[in-house]
């Protein structure tokens, strides 16, 4: 004869823990990172197809065009002479992306280039003559030149024709540095 013992119940019945659901906080954080990427990709995209020539005679008559019109100066002169200091020209977004980066020293100075509201550097791969420049339009299309301000210009890199080590020219309405080594 064998005795059945009844199992003790003494509170709630225990499960296996499952699938853990994320947090809140996760989950809003992946989203705005999903919004993120899709806003930079389609910058990216809407850059890269504003700034590419429409063929390679435009894009040498352009790179002519401001060879003629500008004229050419060390990085230590457009400080000095404009109070512009370079400060980067690199290439990101897994090279989609031209990143110019300069600072204001003296406003009156560069205020001698950017006397017009439309005036925007421009970046010339070397190598291949053709020139990248910022699509117009926008509140952000202008440079206001404000003593002690650092600004940033992302210029689509049509055909990914500025790579690392590639020398780029940067031209500001009348001027041109020449020989700057495009960096990541």
């Amino acid at each position: 004869m064998s005795a059945e013992v009844d199992p003790i119940i003494t509170g709630p019945e225990q499960t296996a823990p499952g699938p853990s659901r994320p947090s809140r906080r996760r989950q809003w954080l992946v989203t705005i990172g999903a919004v993120v990427a899709s806003a930079l990709g389609g910058a990216v995209a809407f850059s890269a197809l504003s700034s590419s020539p429409s063929s390679s005679s435009d894009q040498h008559a352009a790179h002519h065009n401001l060879e003629a019109a500008s004229v050419p100066i060390s990085r230590k002169q457009l400080a000095n002479q404009y109070g512009i200091r370079l400060t980067l020209v690199g290439v990101t977004a897994a090279g989609g992306l031209v990143d110019l980066r300069f600072k204001i020293t003296d406003a009156e100075k560069a205020k001698k280039l950017f006397d017009d509201p439309a005036v925007m550097p421009a970046v010339v791969a070397e190598p291949t003559g053709t020139v990248l420049a910022p699509p117009h339009g926008g509140h952000h299309s202008h440079v206001t030149p404000t003593s002690g301000a650092s600004y940033f210009i992302l210029i689509g890199n049509a055909g990914g024709v500025v790579q690392r080590g590639v020398p780029v020219s940067v031209v500001i309405n009348s001027v041109r540095v020449e020989h700057i080594l495009a960096e990541t």
